[in-house]
């Protein structure tokens, strides 16, 4: 009986490395979404639980890890979810940067936000995934500036880059925190080998740009 005993408390403490779940193609989308330090956080945090409590099925444990990032996400990205779900309900989540996605982004927006050119084609996922939540940061960002009256969008496919920039009407004061209110996006950019620059234009305007290679 001591046997069996020792064998179920050995089953209940096989869990899977953090190292290993974070590179599966499910948190590695999470990863994408939220950045990998915090995903890794949130894999180490499930794993202990299971540890002390038992393990569960994988499916769940996604669910969980999910969950604890958005919930972490939620007082900073309360807008973006939210216009994330006007796209999930219009059925327009395969297409970030379709004109109706982004569309209905900036309908969502604190200030009125003018939407320019945008591509014709897709992009790769994670490029089009980093352009719409670019897009979402900077036009709220925008809106929390002094002044703000506005903001225009334009996103070019530009041979093998995607140039996306969003700038403000001229009245918008740019802060002295510009750049750092913009670390986490700036943190997704660059994880697809792309730059941001944000900074003040010659008119007064703020300008918000970034440049992602897109393959193609």
């Amino acid at each position: 009986m001591q046997r069996v005993r020792h064998r179920e408390v050995q089953r209940a403490v096989s869990l899977p490395a953090v190292g290993t779940l974070v590179n599966e193609p499910a948190y590695s989308a999470l990863a994408t979404e939220f950045g990998r330090e915090r995903v890794v956080e949130a894999i180490r945090r499930q794993v202990e639980a299971e540890r002390q409590g038992g393990a569960i099925e994988a499916g769940e444990r996604l669910s969980r890890v999910a969950a604890s990032l958005r919930t972490e996400a939620a007082p900073r990205l309360r807008r973006v979810i939210n216009a994330t779900g006007v796209i999930l309900h219009t059925n327009l989540g395969r297409a970030p940067l379709s004109r109706a996605a982004v569309e209905a982004l900036a309908e969502t927006s604190a200030i009125p936000v003018t939407v320019g050119h945008l591509p014709q084609e897709r992009l790769p996922a994670p490029v089009e995934a980093a352009g719409y939540f670019l897009i979402a940061e900077a036009s709220g960002l925008i809106a929390t500036r002094p002044g703000a009256e506005g903001a225009t969008v334009d996103a070019r496919h530009e041979g093998n880059r995607l140039i996306i920039q969003i700038t403000s009407d001229a009245a918008a004061q740019p802060g002295q925190d510009l750049e750092n209110a913009l670390l986490d996006v700036t943190d997704r950019v660059g994880a697809l080998g792309g730059r941001l620059r944000a900074g003040q234009a010659p008119a007064g305007a703020i300008t918000i740009e970034a440049e992602i290679p897109c393959g193609s």
